[in-house]
């Protein structure tokens, strides 16, 4: 089986569709860990899967959101500024939105754990898109017809 050219109108779509498999997959494993975290010196005195699970969860939604904003800043910004800024620059939105849904979710909580639940959110986060950004955007690579 042969792989043809994606047509213009083609790329766009397949590049948001990786944005938002990423966005899903790193955003649970980013919101468990970031979870696990913050729940080690939560009130309850001892480590609870329940703050896995609720940071799961607002884990896959940040996750979307942000590789959505994602996505809409590759698009616009992909024609105009050479292929490693448009790599720089589709790093960005997961790591702030990782340390910004992180600091809202720890406020409630002592400052230092809260530190660590943004530090760790913003790590994992960055490794994530690092390693997944050549992938998600590659059909922005292919020639134009």
């Amino acid at each position: 089986m042969s792989s043809r050219q994606l047509l213009p109108e083609e790329v766009g779509v397949t590049v948001l569709g990786r944005l938002l498999l990423v966005g899903l997959g790193a955003g649970g494993v980013v919101g468990g860990a970031t979870g696990a975290v913050l729940g080690s010196g939560g009130a309850l005195g001892s480590w609870d899967a329940v703050f896995v699970y609720l940071g799961a969860l607002t884990g896959l939604l940040a996750g979307l959101l942000t590789q959505a904003v994602t996505a809409l800043v590759v698009h616009v910004v992909h024609r105009r500024v050479r292929w490693d800024t448009v790599l720089r620059t589709a790093l960005l939105p997961p790591v702030l939105g990782s340390g910004a849904v992180a600091l809202a979710v720890s406020s409630a909580l002592p400052p230092d754990l809260g530190f660590a639940g943004v530090v760790a959110a913003v790590s994992l986060a960055a490794v994530a898109a690092r390693a997944s950004v050549r992938w998600c955007l590659a059909p922005y690579l292919v020639p134009v017809w």
